[in-house]
């Protein structure tokens, strides 16, 4: 891993933008808390509210600084003050009622996408936190929006089948569309329109699975850690390598499907 990047000269401009983005998640982080109390909105959706905006923030973020330092600066801020503000059990309207350390894989996770994809993969940085703050967020809000979810667990946390399959096509939707249409002309290999698909359809698959097998909060981890990984191979290995991904995929979740309908998965 090549973090020589962080040693480079950081211009004034991408300090500003840090602080901006600083100052904003702190007004939505305020925002949360003070509609948590003063309105009485549940604490799960004010959760959800912060989780979006954040994302889209992450989104931009990457795109418009030239320097990796101010985001792996603000993302490690991030963690470590939501892991006390959670031992603490301050700030519920950004933490939610449930037991999840969510908030904390949230930026650590971006961290990590920074420190492994910066500065020559930003598409996997984007992609992957655009997932992260689009799909996930759908499968917990058609899921708990459904008066008699289809509920499941795998690991101990109550999921749904139907936000499990809005997760698939919200990711699918996102990646193909970031995909075919880079956001301000950031670097994207070449792909047909079928590998484009295909990759989108592995990638959403392989992060519902994720989000599916998660507790606690895990999957803010897990689901764009999964996705990046995904995309590394789809845009930056040969044929070879993601043919055999796809069949690996293909024939673990086949595998995997047909143990859970034998009821050999809980």
């Amino acid at each position: 891993m090549d973090l020589s990047h962080l040693s480079a000269p950081v211009p004034a401009r991408d300090w500003l933008m840090i602080l901006g983005l600083f100052g904003g998640i702190l007004v939505l982080i305020a925002l949360s808390e003070l509609l948590r109390r003063r309105r009485g909105w549940p604490g799960e959706f004010t959760r959800k509210l912060v989780h979006v905006l954040v994302g889209v923030m992450m989104f931009f973020i990457p795109i418009l600084l030239q320097s990796s330092l101010p985001m792996v600066l603000i993302a490690a801020f991030f963690t470590l003050g939501n892991w006390i503000a959670i031992r603490r059990h301050l700030l519920q309207g950004m933490h939610g009622a449930r037991e999840s350390y969510g908030t904390v894989y949230y930026p650590f996770s971006f961290l990590l996408l920074v420190l492994l994809a910066w500065p020559g993969q930003v598409i996997l940085i984007i992609s992957a936190m655009m997932v992260l703050a689009l799909g996930d967020a759908a499968a917990a809000i058609v899921g708990e929006s459904r008066p008699r979810p289809r509920a499941y667990s795998l690991t101990g946390d109550v999921k749904s089948r139907e936000g499990t399959v809005a997760m698939f096509l919200v990711s699918a939707t996102v990646i193909f569309l970031i995909l075919r249409f880079p956001p301000f002309g950031v670097a994207v290999p070449a792909l047909s329109p079928l590998k484009m698909l295909l990759g989108a359809i592995l990638c959403a698959a392989l992060a519902s699975a994720a989000e599916a097998l998660s507790r606690k909060g895990s999957d803010n981890l897990s689901v764009p850690l999964t996705c990046a990984l995904v995309l590394y191979v789809l845009l930056y290995r040969d044929d070879a390598a993601f043919r055999q991904l796809l069949l690996g995929s293909f024939l673990g979740g086949t595998a995997a499907l047909a143990f859970f309908r034998l009821h050999l998965l809980s």
